[in-house]
């Protein structure tokens, strides 16, 4: 008996090969001459193992017309009030995974700012992960030149995974006031898209459909690869990938703002009453002309916002029609529309018998939590005590 069966009776048979192991090795077999990222990417050494992609764009028009009083409004932040567009970064990554921690690494950094009247973007690409240092000095250089950071989806993933990756560099990531462009974008957007990813944003809203794009869950795979082979020809399209996003986050940065300078330039109703919405919850005094706008092009789920509004201005006569109108939604608008409408009956109009009736309506619902059917229960005892006492009982 040889000593490979030997072993093999000890140890058990050879774990069969992975399918991506498999893959790697069968293409190391290959004849393919593997290619470096300097043959397949036109850039430039960037030192310290990292290469760095430039390329220069036009600026998209709604970002160079934007006024940063808007991006203050979207991001919440007054800082973003006097920012210049020059001045404004645009940050995106490419990971090795999403769990974020220690082990995920930012293998392509991409930052794009305005520069001599251009859009530039510049892609920091590691070699390998012993690149890493060397990359995050060049994106500490770079951040430390500009006051405001543009990301999407940078508030929970980019901004803590880059400030995990200085940290264990011995670094830290300068601190600018920040603008996560997804959460106004679902904020504007949620009610009509199936999702507000990116590149849905891109081809809905700035009309940009990529074609040949690749698909965000091969991207860490291609980066393992070219550790195990050395070929980047497969990098190409993650680098182009990455590039587009940039102009993307830039474009939509203008969009955005454009619009909540000008709501009715919103092409749909519902996207107007999102506009309207987010006005209302700020404290902007268009919210009322923007919901009654929205209410008039069709959307009828702005009336109970619009309620809201001219309850809030003491209007609550106004208020009464449109929450009439609402409360003949079946769905959740409704229940709210009836309690304010049960409310404004027993208090405004001092009619306890029409608030009562209200009232036992909305117990008819099989949609109530136990909650609010408690709370109705309540509201319609107590309305029975108030006409008790003024017409000796309910007829």
């Amino acid at each position: 008996m040889s000593i490979r069966d030997k072993l093999t009776r000890l140890l058990g048979p050879e774990p069969a090969a992975s399918p991506d192991r498999a893959r790697v090795e069968q293409a190391m077999r290959g004849s393919r001459r593997p290619a470096d990222i300097a043959e397949v990417v036109e850039g430039e050494d960037a030192g310290g193992g990292t290469f760095l992609v430039r390329r220069g764009h036009d600026v998209p028009v709604e970002f160079s017309e934007a006024d940063p009083r808007w991006w203050a409004a979207l991001a919440r932040e007054p800082r973003w009030a006097g920012a210049r567009r020059e001045d404004v970064a645009f940050l995106d990554l490419e990971t090795t995974g999403l769990a974020g921690g220690t082990g995920t690494v930012a293998f392509l950094i991409g930052l794009a700012r305005v520069r001599d009247g251009r859009l530039e973007t510049r892609q920091y690409f590691l070699r390998s992960p012993a690149s890493e240092a060397a990359a995050l000095a060049r994106v500490e250089e770079e951040l430390s030149g500009c006051t405001h950071l543009v990301t999407f989806n940078g508030k929970c993933f980019d901004l803590p995974l880059l400030e995990t990756r200085f940290v264990m560099q011995r670094r830290e990531l300068v601190t600018l006031p920040h603008l996560d462009l997804l959460h106004p974008a679902r904020r504007v957007w949620k009610r009509r898209l199936e999702d507000c990813t990116l590149g849905r944003l891109e081809a809905e809203i700035l009309g940009r459909a990529r074609h040949g794009d690749i698909d965000g869950a091969e991207i860490p795979q291609r980066w393992f690869d070219w550790l195990a082979l050395g070929d980047a020809r497969p990098l190409a399209a993650v680098i182009e990938h990455n590039r587009l996003d940039l102009v993307a986050l830039a474009s939509l940065a203008g969009r955005l703002a454009r619009l909540l300078a000008n709501p009715s330039e919103a092409v749909h109703a519902t996207d107007l009453f999102s506009l309207g919405s987010m006005m209302a919850r700020d404290g902007d005094v268009r919210a009322e002309p923007t919901l009654g706008e929205a209410l008039a092009r069709g959307a009828r789920e702005a009336a109970p916002e619009l309620a809201r509004v001219k309850k809030r201005r003491g209007a609550r006569d106004e208020a009464l029609p449109l929450w009439e109108l609402a409360a003949r939604d079946p769905g959740r608008r409704g229940l709210e529309a009836g309690v304010e409408l049960a409310k404004h009956y027993e208090h405004k109009s001092k009619d306890p018998a029409r608030a009562h009736a209200v009232t036992q309506g909305l117990l008819a619902r099989g949609d109530l939590t136990t909650r609010e059917r408690e709370g109705l229960v309540k509201r319609l005892h107590r309305l029975e005590r108030k006409r008790a006492r003024t017409t000796g009982g309910f007829v």
